[in-house]
């Protein structure tokens, strides 16, 4: 839900990528044979006076000779930058992005990873954006009450990643496995399934350093830091973002790998119901495989994770099926906006539907004595996971048109309270998201028999659904108007009902991911 590290550092999940490789690979046969191919040049050294032929560059074929060779002889880094030198101009090749800047890459044990986590995020995240992170998820039930949130964060992408590029101080990481990692179960997926050597495994950093660059080069074309801060405030916005980004270097990755095993590379005319089918699969082996925090972690946290790889790279599939790599730049430089449009490709593509924009008002007068914690997004695919035990979750989380949520806490009696406004498609999704959600506030207040709904069936009426329940002093209400729906959580009744008509009248506009106008802005 709240802003985490993939908006920080373009990771990937080596282990899980090479697992629906293998899967995908073998379910297509392909008659020629890919080739990589030499890109434009790099920065070399200073000029001399003396006029010189330029150093023929290595051909692909060398590098990846002179890089074994270091690797077989232990000198890892020797290694990496070959495989580096490779990779500009293989992904050049198969992506058609050249690479302005030389990129570096950096090898770090898990250990060292795990330190280096912990610096981003201290960095990153200050107390009181962690507590607003904490009191966020608590406050919708998706983890439970004692869950340490910055523990997990950092046990997750300690475990479970290859590698990854940061793009606000353009660093590559890699993962180098050693025998303590394994030891401390501080793997990557593949290597707990299948009992990998640790070490330098080279064909593991090969497949990093094919979706690494990639990530490398989008920064480079589209700079990606810039894009996260557009989407600050906006975790929906910014889950889209990593799935375009994790799904198009995931794509390229892919054709890599067929390139690598004598096939022509054209996995980004893969259908995307067969990479939907192939992370499914994927799916079952992950408590077998998966480190001991994803095993223990909450479904938010898990899917969160996958998400962006997964309906990502079926989001650039559907587009790169279409229209080629071109195709998938064209997105660059229209960014979706919401998760609504990943998971249905089509409110992208043919039918554009872009979500409102809602700012909720400040409420200084009726909330004196609270503290406003933060603001930030849900979105469809947030939705689903938070009504994932509500029969018919997906059809309730569809026709999302919007939301916009504000979390307050009283620093006397430490309770939090949370306003939340949602807008919908249809007065008919938002009174099935109301009923859906009903349902979820009975299951994390524990009531067993709960009062109905007052449902109103007059299709004219301006509220059709008021629910309240009070507990613990405390005060929950859904009321839900025309194609809006409100929730208000954890206030005492009277300050409850002073935020209704206010909220109501949030500012509304069209959500837009304009680089332009935010970097006029700065």
């Amino acid at each position: 839900m709240i802003r985490n590290l993939s908006s920080l550092v373009s990771s990937l999940l080596v282990g899980h990528a090479i697992i629906v490789t293998g899967f995908l690979t073998a379910a297509f046969v392909c008659e020629a044979n890919g080739q990589g191919a030499v890109a434009p040049k790099q920065e070399g050294a200073k000029k001399s006076p003396a006029k010189k032929a330029p150093a023929k560059k290595k051909s692909v074929e060398q590098l990846m000779r002179d890089g074994d060779r270091y690797a077989d002889q232990k000198d890892y880094n020797s290694a990496l930058v070959n495989y580096k030198d490779a990779y500009e101009q293989i992904v050049f090749k198969l992506r058609g992005l050249d690479f302005k800047n030389p990129v570096q890459p950096v090898l770090m044990t898990r250990k060292e990873l795990r330190e280096r986590m912990i610096k981003i995020l201290d960095d990153e995240f200050t107390h009181s954006e962690l507590k607003f992170i904490d009191r966020s998820y608590k406050a919708f039930g998706f983890v439970p009450a004692e869950l340490d949130i910055r523990a997990t964060m950092i046990g997750l992408y300690t475990e479970e990643v290859g590698g990854f590029y940061n793009p606000e101080n353009k660093n590559m990481v890699l993962i180098n496995e050693v025998q303590e990692d394994k030891e401390e179960a501080g793997r990557g997926i593949l290597g707990r399934l299948f009992e990998t050597p640790t070490g330098f495994n080279k064909e593991e950093q090969k497949v990093t350093l094919a979706h690494e660059m990639t990530h490398a080069a989008q920064d480079q074309h589209y700079d990606l830091h810039t894009l996260h801060q557009i989407a600050d405030g906006d975790d929906d916005m910014q889950i889209a973002l990593s799935a375009l980004a994790e799904g198009d270097a995931t794509v390229v990755m892919f054709d890599e790998q067929q390139r690598m095993s004598g096939q022509p590379p054209q996995f980004n005319k893969t259908s995307p119901r067969m990479m939907d089918l192939a992370f499914f699969t994927l799916r079952t082996l992950l408590p077998f495989a998966s480190g001991k925090t994803f095993r223990k972690a909450p479904r938010i946290f898990k899917d969160s994770l996958i998400f962006p790889y997964h309906k990502g790279a079926v989001f650039v599939l559907t587009l790169s099926n279409k229209g080629g790599y071109k195709a998938v730049d064209k997105a660059w430089n229209d960014i979706p906006v919401s998760t609504e449009q990943i998971l249905h490709p089509g409110k992208y593509i043919t039918n554009r539907d872009d979500p409102v924009k809602l700012t909720l008002p400040e409420y200084k007068s009726e909330l004196k004595g609270w503290n406003k914690l933060g603001s930030n997004v849900i979105g469809e695919f947030q939705m689903r996971i938070l009504l994932a035990r509500v029969p018919g979750a997906y059809d309730a989380a569809a026709g999302w048109d919007g939301d916009r949520f504000d979390i307050y806490e009283n620093p006397q009696t430490k309770n939090v309270g949370m306003v939340w406004l949602t807008t919908w498609d249809s007065k008919k999704d938002a009174d099935e998201f109301a009923r859906a959600y009903e349902t979820q506030i009975n299951r994390k207040l524990k009531i067993e028999d709960p009062d109905p709904l007052d449902l109103n069936d007059d299709e004219k009426a301006d509220e059709k659904v008021d629910l309240t329940v009070d507990k613990d002093g405390k005060t929950y209400r859904i009321i839900h108007r025309d194609m809006d729906v409100l929730v208000l959580e954890g206030f005492p009744e009277k300050e409850s009902n002073s935020l209704i008509e206010k909220a109501f009248k949030a500012k509304r506009s069209t959500k837009s991911f304009d680089k332009e106008k935010f970097l006029n802005k700065k």
